[in-house]
């Protein structure tokens, strides 16, 4: 079994930066999927230099301090800590999360029925909307962005301006491809274990 989860990177999440929000997929991963494997050593693998330094709380990016600073406040993550460890891929060796993290989920699942892996997903939890949210506000705030309001549950609500309709100049830049979503900006956060 392979479970994953789904972050969708829209509204105010198109103005962080990549090294941020591909930081930000172990993290959430340590969050939501972690305490399914109590017992387990857990692998980090990233093709982000930056994501194993955020893992490992060696960020040279004050955004991802901060941030790390926050991730460390969720329950179970200092535990996930202890028993994780983090290993650099790229490459042919990253296909699996790269195929999820672009969208193209059809390949994900070939990939994880050529290993026989049946995936399920995950669904967020109130403590990692909230870690999210957090992040955002500090990202956006690091990056001299003006941060938006701060409210419960927003993240999931994609902090997008109070009115919910895209104008017609973005619906049309962030259209789905037909293998996934066509700009990198607006990706999921895949986090697989």
């Amino acid at each position: 079994m392979g479970a994953y989860v789904r972050f969708p990177l829209r509204g105010a999440w198109r103005r962080v930066h990549i090294t941020v929000t591909e930081s930000l997929g172990p993290a959430l991963g340590a969050i939501v999927l972690a305490a399914r494997f109590p017992h387990s050593e857990i692998l980090v693998q990233a093709d982000a230099t930056a994501a194993i330094a955020f893992i490992e709380g060696r960020s040279d990016s004050r955004a991802l301090q901060r941030i790390y600073l926050l991730w460390r406040e969720v329950g179970g993550v200092l535990e996930f800590t202890e028993r994780a460890t983090c290993q650099h891929i790229a490459g042919r060796a990253n296909a699996f999360d790269d195929a999820g993290s672009r969208g193209y989920w059809d390949v994900l699942f070939a990939y994880a029925a050529a290993l026989s892996v049946k995936m399920f997903a995950v669904e967020i939890t109130q403590a990692a909307d909230t870690f999210m949210e957090q992040a955002l506000y500090v990202a956006l705030e690091e990056s001299d962005q003006a941060p938006p309001t701060a409210r419960v549950g927003a993240t999931r609500r994609h902090l997008a301006p109070s009115s919910s309709t895209p104008s017609e100049a973005e619906v049309i830049k962030y259209a789905p491809s037909p293998r996934g979503i066509s700009n990198a900006r607006w990706n999921p956060i895949v986090a697989a274990f």
